[in-house]
């Protein structure tokens, strides 16, 4: 059953519409992110869920509570944001601690709550720390603390990791994650950082001009994008339209687009058998990237340009392809994914 319902909620700053009847539901337990662009909406309907920003019109419901034009302070939602906003004169134990002794409750309960959300975010070792002597890892971690001893009804997170080092995100998205499930507390994060929204969701919500374009779990968001917009913005697909697609591999299609992730796509320097089905002859590399495990190639026949993914080994025998190689490529057709719009 939902539990953060919204429904047809629109919101304009002026003249500009950021958010056009968009509807979402959430079960409960359930950690969603809303990703797209600077300026699709997502952070507006973060804020709109806090009661940070009215809204124009729709709904929007929490535990079947209707929140819509509750003063934030009684919505009971916690939530961590980008810039840390730590208490500089507290230190870690009095930061965590301040909303509970706001509520009066007892010196003894503090003092339990507090050292198990230390516990948590494996911080207990630097309780008397105060802000200046923690790294920026540290510091959103009791940001973190300090959110969750609360015990909100909905967790909203405003890009909490954008500012930190890649290292630590990946540390910090493998604790939210966990941190989330083991308390069962119903979360909607915000990003621009598609890794980062398909390593940390059950849910994925791609927003694109105030609007909801595609939602689903990661793997269905990246193995099935459903628009242009989706195709593009999730992992480094490659997208042609129909013309380019008809001219370049002889095929006719009823559709207006097709997407090929790149790492579907077969690449190699000897002639293509009748069984590759998709097939495009005579292409130059242009460019070559070692990405880790991946070797990401580029080749161009003509005025197209295709993206190539290929697992990055040094097994005798595999080929070995260069800059300024004439290759073939070719794509099976079950992997060709073919986009209305």
């Amino acid at each position: 059953m939902s539990y953060l319902v919204i429904k047809d909620v629109e919101k304009s700053f002026g003249d500009l519409k950021v958010l056009k009847k968009t509807s979402l539901s959430i079960e409960k337990g359930k950690l969603i992110t809303l990703l797209g662009p600077s300026g699709s909406g997502k952070s507006t309907l973060l804020k709109s869920i806090a009661g940070l920003e009215s809204i124009d019109c729709g709904s929007i419901m929490v535990d079947g509570v209707d929140i819509t034009n509750m003063e934030p302070r009684k919505r009971d939602v916690g939530m961590v944001f980008q810039q840390y906003v730590l208490f500089p004169n507290m230190n870690v134990y009095e930061n965590i601690a301040f909303g509970l002794k706001l509520r009066k409750m007892s010196k003894n309960d503090i003092d339990k709550k507090v050292k198990e959300a230390l516990s948590l975010v494996e911080l207990e070792n630097k309780m008397h720390a105060y802000p200046h002597e923690l790294s920026g890892g540290q510091q959103q971690r009791v940001a973190l603390a300090r959110s969750i001893i609360l015990e909100p009804k909905i967790l909203l997170f405003d890009e909490p990791l954008s500012a930190l080092d890649r290292k630590i995100r990946k540390n910090l998205q493998m604790q939210i994650k966990k941190i989330q499930r083991e308390l069962d507390i119903t979360s909607v994060f915000v990003t621009h950082d598609q890794e980062e929204a398909m390593i940390i969701s059950d849910e994925v919500y791609v927003m694109n001009n105030g609007i909801i374009e595609q939602s689903g779990t990661p793997k269905e968001i990246y193995n099935n994008p459903k628009t242009s917009f989706v195709a593009r913005f999730i992992g480094t697909y490659n997208v042609l339209n129909k013309n380019e697609f008809e001219q370049h591999f002889k095929i006719g299609i009823n559709t207006n687009e097709v997407a090929i992730r790149p790492e579907v796509i077969q690449i190699t320097k000897e002639e293509l058998g009748e069984e590759a089905e998709y097939k495009l002859k005579g292409c130059e590399v242009t460019d070559v990237s070692v990405i880790g495990n991946i070797i990401r190639y580029e080749a161009r026949k003509d005025d197209l340009i295709m993206n190539i993914d290929a697992i990055n080994n040094d097994i005798k025998g595999s080929e070995d392809i260069k800059l300024g190689d004439k290759v073939n490529i070719f794509v099976p057709k079950k992997q060709c994914i073919f986009l209305s719009a």
